[in-house]
């Protein structure tokens, strides 16, 4: 490690800044490598402005570097030609359902009681929960207290609609265009690429008073709810079926439009890291 180190002392090394810590794998050997790096690194992004100081904070020593915030770019790889209706015929859902999309791996048991016990607590009459992606511990796999935990929601919340593994990137508009709100089930995050998915295909998000998703949603006037309380979550759910209503979700593909287009984005990497050389 120390030779491939070494070796970045004749480039220009810039680190983008997604988490702050290892989801669910932090210990001591993390900490020394990520500063280990840090310390080769000439300069710094950060996808939102809590970042750049929750990361300063961290690491104290990355304050003699230059650091940028630029925002997160819409998903504009995935296609987006679907209807609505198209999307819930395909995924089997009802016209009539407010459905609650969770996209993408679940981590620990711990998110999937919270996406258990705020679904069981939301008030919605005609929720429905769609769980698409992976049930995946530190070692990436499958774990039996998952499974457990899976019948454990369906028995206390019925309206849920599971499909395990990786979904293939044609697949995903009919999941985004078939759901009302995306809800981000996370205990401690720092960025999610689910806020940019769902504001690039016009749907109202749901997410952890966290970092840089706290602070783009609470801009935006999305929802946000305590990790630690499920009656937060559902109080944020029902929260979102009103801003359904009221049109939030196009709001937000306009928002994408406007402040996550990759032009911009891309001519302000351009520039950072010009600077930094």
């Amino acid at each position: 490690m120390e030779q491939v180190l070494d070796a970045w002392d004749d480039q220009i090394v810039i680190n983008t800044v997604h988490n702050l810590h290892a989801h669910y794998r932090d210990s001591e050997i993390y900490e020394e490598l990520n500063r280990m790096v840090y310390d080769h690194v000439d300069g710094f992004v950060h996808m939102g402005q809590v970042s750049e100081g929750l990361f300063q904070n961290e690491y104290p020593e990355t304050k003699r570097n230059p650091h940028e915030v630029i925002p997160h770019g819409r998903y504009e790889v995935f296609d987006n030609g679907v209807s609505r209706e198209e999307a819930r015929r395909r995924l089997g859902l009802g016209q009539k359902s407010h459905v609650v999309l969770a996209f993408g791996a679940l981590r620990h048991p711990e998110e999937l009681r919270l996406l258990m016990e705020g679904l069981r607590i939301f008030s919605e009459p005609k929720k429905k929960l769609v769980v698409a992606g992976r049930l995946a511990w530190a070692n990436n796999k499958v774990h039996t207290g998952a499974l457990r935990g899976y019948h454990s929601l369906r028995s206390i919340a019925r309206p849920v609609q599971f499909y395990f593994g990786a979904i293939d990137n044609d697949e995903v508009q009919y999941f985004l265009n078939a759901c009302d709100q995306i809800v981000i089930p996370r205990k401690d995050i720092l960025n999610s690429g689910d806020v940019t998915l769902g504001f690039t295909f016009g749907r109202v998000v749901v997410g952890p008073k966290c970092g840089v998703v706290q602070e783009v949603l609470e801009e935006t006037g999305n929802p946000v709810y305590d990790p630690e309380s499920p009656e937060s979550l559902a109080n944020a759910l029902n929260e979102g079926v009103g801003l359904v209503k009221r049109g939030k979700g196009e709001q937000n593909r306009v928002y994408a439009e406007k402040f996550m287009d990759w032009g911009d984005i891309a001519r302000k990497h351009i520039e950072f890291y010009k600077s930094v050389r």
